[in-house]
């Protein structure tokens, strides 16, 4: 990352990501470390087909974690390779090889592994093997390195309080659990780049926390959801958090799930729900036993970025350093390894482009929770919120009119409604506050089959679904959350856990909650007059796209084998067996659909053999492919990897700003670096900086940061001299432009990186990622921000001007551009209609 403060064209980034060599690995001298035995279990009685694969892989784990414990209570790292149906166990030089048995009892020889150093999976098994021997293999740890991620020692990612000896201290889990994959994607694409030899091989290295299931109370849980969820119970002492497996469901006899988000979120100020939490950190053993009553909140304490001490905590840090680390120990044992490094450039795009929403009217509709005889208050909220949708829709020019329930019995022709709730689907579900009550969305459900558009916005604060975001079950869209909106909880798998009357008697959410669920209701309600009404969709599209139609028309969009495409200014939803999909395929592409699925699989079974029905049936079902004439291109699933932080650039910007310096240090001195639209303003800030050096009571040397705070905060209001205190886009710009004018990098550095902003496309690796503004800031914001993806180009010349500006739009992800092109969006969302009942046609014109 340049020093410069000017942003540079083009910046060097690594990824979560590690690369290997095949042609320098050296298997002799990795012999002189460890010995790796294969088992053979091709011909198990446990592949019978009565036995489902969730019940055979967790009990076969569970076999072979009590199988690998060594003497001192630590545990020999093993690989379980499912395809092959072999079980990898690595050992010490020294340590003859032992024999094994599956949970049926059947026992197995070991055999030398001796790997072809040109069969991938063969790399791919030694990768994750010698890693594993970098992982945490101590006593409390022993259950950690055979299942699922491989957990490294990283230092504390987060914390815990516990009390020993009547002293309160914080723990800290200090493991990362990462689950390495080879990117078989990327083999083809890698080859023919290297002049058709794949000597390169990428590992991916997401890391898992955000999936952390805490477990400790009173819960619906399965022993089928250990099968795909990764649950976690504090193990004895509170110290460590340990992986739960099937048996252990028969144990506990109370738990509970709360998921862990992230530990990079702001503090929140205690309420009186979160006193009770802290009983719990005194009687940490009695969690395990399922005695303590139930409680809100797991009290998690996460890091300030703003503070240089804290900075190294967060998961960006933490993940590139582990890398670091774990690419040395593999390169010394002989498995040169590096860290993946791109080198991207930004996209250049226009503004962002949005719905045309104030061309078609919205009729509101009162859908508040009724009961008998009514609520006092009930018709004084609507009201209120009407008041406020309104100012807030009239400034954008949007037209509103407010109307009974009924009239969505005889809507007019492209009447759009939204409806204002103030509960959830989930609230009607048993042991929820309004179980066994009519459920008002049954009938609107009824509207839907019949074609209304209709779209609910929930203004209850007290539900915790009223914001699910979508990038729960959708990497691609998101809602941002105020802290207010934080909840630990997982709304899927626990109760609202609260009475009918506490959670009918909320707070009305703040102007900057309602205007953020308003604008992510509205463009949802837009999306499905878009799918409910197919024809004419020019107009409908926002500006560059209707001016230019030809960025969608004659694409076609595939994901869960449905399509989406645009044919003479019509939109399309169907089933990808559709012989009109293939007619008009062939017809604006050339291309024939069973080619291009014979395609898809020889790139993703290139080198290896050949793909198997469940994993084709996989690849068809969840890979975003893209079809035009001009080429054919599948975009890699989301989680594979993302951009890391360099956090010494964060902390030399924290410096920057927190350093003391003569006052002199911060006056513009050559006004040629200032656009003339900011003289006046610059012109200003020298004079409030000598206005500054003329009086007693000011420090010699003074801080960035306190001449610009406010005097409320031990500051001499540079931002409100200058008018600005309240404009955050303002106070960047002015940073940014202070920053080139004197020499000093005086940007705000919770920001992030420079590359956290914007879309970033790295051409030789074809490689882009979308960065958050915020990367470093917020509830999740490291899990979720600059995803990298790879675009695999199958067949054709990728033209990035008819790509990109799929994803320079505002309103698949609030605040953000989308992961993925946003006919993406609207193709999910047509899956979702479809699962109500909604019958989609061309011919179904609904329009005047």
């Amino acid at each position: 990352m340049p020093s410069k403060t000017k942003q540079s064209n083009q910046f060097t980034i690594n990824t979560s990501s590690l690369t290997v060599q095949r042609s320098k690995i050296d298997y002799e001298r990795l012999r002189q470390y460890f010995c790796i035995y294969i088992y053979d279990l091709s011909e198990s009685r446990i592949y019978s087909p009565v036995i489902p694969d969730a019940v055979r892989y967790q009990r076969m784990y569970s076999s072979l974690r009590q199988q690998t414990i060594m003497a001192d209570g630590s545990q020999y790292a093993f690989e379980f390779n499912k395809s092959r149906r072999r079980v990898y166990i690595c050992l010490p030089i020294d340590k003859p090889p032992f024999e094994i048995e599956d949970f049926e009892g059947e026992r197995y020889q070991a055999v030398e592994f001796l790997p072809n150093l040109n069969d991938n999976s063969d790399i791919a098994d030694l990768f994750r093997l010698a890693g594993k021997t970098y992982c945490v293999k101590d006593e409390i740890d022993m259950s950690f390195v055979g299942q699922g991620p491989m957990y490294f020692p990283t230092g504390r990612v987060y914390n815990y309080p516990v009390e020993e000896e009547g002293k309160r201290k914080s723990e800290g889990r200090p493991v990362l659990g990462v689950y390495p994959r080879h990117n078989w994607k990327r083999d083809r694409q890698l080859a023919e780049s290297n002049g058709g030899k794949q000597d390169t091989l990428e590992f991916l290295m997401p890391d898992r926390l955000r999936q952390m299931y805490l477990v400790y109370k009173t819960s619906p849980i399965t022993k089928e959801n250990l099968a795909w969820k990764a649950y976690y119970k504090l193990a004895s002492g509170g110290k460590a958090f340990v992986p739960l497996i099937p048996r252990d469901v028969d144990n506990l006899s109370q738990y509970a799930i709360y998921r862990l988000q992230g530990e990079n979120r702001p503090a929140r100020k205690k309420s009186k729900e979160d006193n009770s939490a802290t009983l719990q950190t005194s009687q940490t053993d009695e969690i395990e036993k399922g005695s303590l009553p139930p409680q809100k909140k797991k009290q998690i304490n996460f890091f300030d970025p703003t503070q240089p001490d804290k900075l190294k905590q967060s998961r960006c840090h933490v993940l590139l350093s582990t890398y670091q680390k774990l690419a040395q120990h593999l390169t010394k044992m002989g498995l040169p390894t590096e860290l993946t490094r791109i080198e991207v450039k930004k996209v250049t795009l226009q503004k962002k482009a949005s719905f045309p929403l104030s061309k078609y009217p919205i009729t509101l509709i009162n859908g508040l929770w009724q009961e008998e005889g009514g609520r006092n208050n009930q018709q004084q909220c609507f009201n209120t919120m009407v008041t406020a949708i309104q100012k807030i829709l009239t400034e954008a020019k949007i037209s509103i009119e407010v109307k009974e329930r009924e009239v969505l019995k005889n809507p007019l022709p492209n009447e759009r409604f939204l409806i204002l709730i103030d509960y959830s689907k989930t609230a009607f579900e048993k042991g929820n506050p309004l179980a066994g009550l009519p459920d008002p969305y049954q009938n609107d459900l009824l509207y839907k089959k019949q074609g209304v558009v209709i779209k609910h916005l929930n203004i209850n604060t007290e539900d915790n679904t009223a914001l699910e975001s979508d990038s729960e079950k959708d990497p691609d869209g998101q809602i941002p959350r105020d802290d207010s909106d934080i909840d630990d909880s997982d709304s899927e798998a626990m109760p609202l856990q609260m009475s009918k009357s506490k959670y009918l008697n909320y707070k009305l959410p703040t102007n900057k909650q309602l205007e953020t669920r308003l604008w992510v209701s509205l463009y949802n309600l837009h999306i499905l007059d878009l799918l409910y009404h197919p024809r004419e969709i020019q107009s409908r599209l926002p500006n560059q796209f209707s001016q230019n139609l030809s960025l969608l028309e004659g694409v076609f969009f595939i994901y869960k084998r449905k399509v989406l495409y645009c044919k003479e200014n019509c939109l399309f939803f169907q089933e990808v067996s559709n012989p009109t999909f293939k007619e008009d395929l062939k017809q604006l592409t050339g291309r024939n659909y069973q080619d291009i699925l014979s395609q898809m699989e020889r790139y993703h079974t290139w080198n290896v053999q050949k793909l198997d029905k469940e994993h084709a049936k996989e690849l068809h079902e969840n890979s975003y492919v893209m079809i035009s004439r001009e080429y054919l291109l599948e975009i890699s699933q989301g989680d594979n990897c993302r951009a890391l932080f360099n956090t010494t650039v964060v902390l030399n910007r924290l410096e920057q700003r927190q350093r003391g310096r003569s006052l002199d240090e911060f006056k513009v001195e050559n006004f040629d670096q200032i656009p003339s639209s900011w003289q006046e303003i610059f012109k200003k800030w020298n004079a409030v900086v000598d206005n500054l050096s003329k009086k007693k009571d000011v420090e010699d040397l003074v801080s960035f940061e306190k001449l610009t705070k406010d005097s409320a905060k031990g500051g001499y209001n540079g931002y409100q001299h200058l008018g600005i205190s309240k404009n955050t886009s303002k106070k960047s710009d002015f940073n940014d432009r202070l920053s080139n004018a004197i020499g000093t990098d005086l940007r705000t550095p919770i920001n992030g990186m420079d590359y956290g902003k914007g879309i970033w496309f790295d051409e030789k690796t074809m490689k882009y990622m979308v960065g958050g503004c915020q990367a470093l800031k917020g509830n999740r914001a490291q899990v979720r921000s600059n995803l990298v993806r790879d675009i695999i180009l199958l067949d054709g010349q990728f033209n990035p001007d008819k790509f990109f500006p799929l994803l320079n739009v505002d309103f698949v992800r609030k605040e953000g551009y989308p992961v993925l092109p946003f006919p993406f969006k609207i193709l999910k969302d047509a899956i979702a209609l479809e699962e109500t009942g909604w019958k989609f046609g061309c011919d179904k014109d609904l329009s005047s």
